[in-house]
């Protein structure tokens, strides 16, 4: 179990007692766990996975390369101790909030959308949080050159 947190490996071991031994800041599981860090709730995702689908596609996917390009400013910034967290901040806010994921009728305009259906409706919806997504970028590069990042 040790052997797979080895730079060269890169697993997590799926014995609790194998963290004990790994150095301090070894990111471990089942002590986020137990902190209340990996909460999920698959009733609640469940109903929702086509949206969440759709989210993930617009808010990470689509933007990837510029999303690459603008966390590694963020995390150079950081080493460099320039003031970036709210950069960071913007970048990990979704174009929908809970309560809206929650609404059937948006979640009803999903339904079937794993298999493939594309509605006009749908995509109407899309492109509001592409745009979103797009402006806080945009946001982004501002607060990063604000700085000098």
């Amino acid at each position: 179990q040790k052997i797979l947190a080895h730079p060269d490996i890169r697993r997590l071991p799926v014995r609790p007692s194998a963290y004990d031994s790994l150095p301090a800041g070894y990111y471990n599981p089942f002590a986020a766990a137990a902190a209340g860090g990996l909460q999920f709730n698959g009733e609640l995702a469940r109903p929702r996975l086509a949206l969440s689908s759709a989210v993930f596609q617009q808010m990470l996917v689509e933007p990837h390369d510029e999303l690459k390009t603008l966390w590694q400013r963020i995390r150079a910034a950081e080493a460099s101790g320039k003031p970036v967290a709210e950069a960071r901040r913007q970048l990990e806010i979704p174009p929908i909030t809970e309560a809206q994921a929650a609404d059937e009728a948006l979640r009803s305009q999903f339904a079937g959308r794993l298999e493939g259906h594309q509605l006009e409706q749908v995509l109407a919806v899309e492109a509001g949080w592409q745009q979103a997504c797009a402006a806080q970028r945009a946001a982004v590069r501002h607060l990063l050159d604000g700085v000098g990042a």
